[in-house]
């Protein structure tokens, strides 16, 4: 067989087990005790891909199993060769003390000296993890989030209110003290029980959890959507909540200039003002209604955006399979073309093509 056709494949945690012949490999699911199940399967992905004839890579979550493989790489390591391991999804939070630091540490350890690498959702979650833990910066990789409305059947209309979402690395303090004057209807959807009482003085304005099928329907009926972030959050945040509501047309205000990079660009599909500034935010909210012309360009902006076929959740996760395996091909000197795992929707039509004209 010549090397251009070696057969390909990515080992991981993660997806349905239907959509994985013949190119992706998943780590059975069982119930167990997570420390132990995380083991397992990170076993299993290490023991499979050295079964593999070909070229193998794996793909992880930012999860115990991620961490656990890269722990078995690392301990392999004196023997085996570590396969190129990209880990995605990887939330880190400032790193804590305690037992809880030593975790934190061991974590990024096993990571460094196993040579996986990470990709990051925010322009700038790369300079600052490679910062806090004291990694190289290389290897850590920005890919942009995607739209999670597959299979989600929405009402797309303007209902007449403002929405905003979310518990994790929210700054419902900011928001609610923005809105203080506004006159139109906002529904907030949280479970964070301090939220409420921040706005128990704003009649406009509703504040309850809800399920994730209603928060995309409550996004598709808005009229735009709002996301604060504090001003000292570790990492960026919202990205699916953004870019599910572009696709869905809808302008976004977002308090947050870090989180905006690569996603969001000031006065085109939406408004972006600096984490924290409540002045700016509310100017902010009461330009956005006052111009609903500028509404309309900045929501047709967000959906020529979001048609790019790279935050569709099949080709975004189609892109990060390929990299590993490219970085797996160099790892081992390949002189291979340019990869393709995956065969459907605008990525097969791309692969077909490229077929057809070699």
């Amino acid at each position: 067989m010549e090397q251009s056709e070696r057969p390909v494949a990515v080992f991981t945690d993660h997806g349905d087990l239907q959509h994985f012949k013949p190119y992706r490999h998943r780590a059975p699911s069982k119930r167990g005790w997570r420390p132990l199940f995380a083991l397992r399967q990170a076993y299993w992905l290490w023991r499979r891909a050295r079964q593999f004839r070909g070229t193998a890579a794996f793909v992880t979550y930012g999860s115990k199993t991620g961490f656990a493989l890269a722990g078995l790489q690392t301990l392999a390591r004196p023997w085996i060769q570590p396969r190129t391991h990209v880990i995605f999804d990887l939330l880190l939070e400032h790193p804590r003390r305690g037992m809880a630091g030593v975790y934190d540490r061991l974590k990024m350890m096993v990571f460094h000296r196993s040579g996986a690498r990470a990709v990051v959702w925010g322009q700038s979650d790369a300079t600052d993890f490679a910062c806090a833990y004291g990694l190289p910066g290389d290897r850590f990789f920005w890919h942009p989030y995607h739209t999670t409305l597959d299979e989600f059947a929405y009402d797309q209309r303007d209902d007449g209110f403002i929405f905003a979402g979310g518990n994790n690395g929210r700054d419902y303090t900011t928001l609610i003290a923005a809105l203080v004057g506004i006159d139109y209807p906002v529904f907030i959807a949280t479970t964070d029980p301090r939220v409420p009482p921040l706005a128990r003085d704003l009649p406009q304005v509703t504040v309850r959890g809800v399920s994730p099928a209603e928060f995309r329907r409550l996004l598709a009926a808005c009229t735009f959507v709002i996301e604060a972030h504090p001003r000292d959050f570790f990492r960026t945040a919202g990205h699916q909540t953004l870019l599910n509501a572009m696709s869905l047309g809808k302008p976004v205000i977002l308090a947050d200039e870090r989180s905006a990079r690569g996603y969001i660009d000031n006065g085109v599909e939406g408004l972006v003002v600096p984490a924290g500034d409540v002045a700016r935010l509310h100017r902010a909210i009461k330009s956005l209604l006052a111009e609903p012309d500028l509404r309309h360009r900045m929501s047709e902006a967000g959906q020529h955006r979001l048609a790019d076929p790279i935050y569709e959740t099949a080709v975004h996760m189609q892109s990060i399979y390929n990299l590993a395996l490219r970085w797996e091909q160099a790892r081992l000197g390949c002189a291979c073309p340019r990869v393709q795992i995956e065969c459907y929707g605008p990525a097969a039509q791309s692969f077909a093509a490229e077929r057809g004209s070699s």
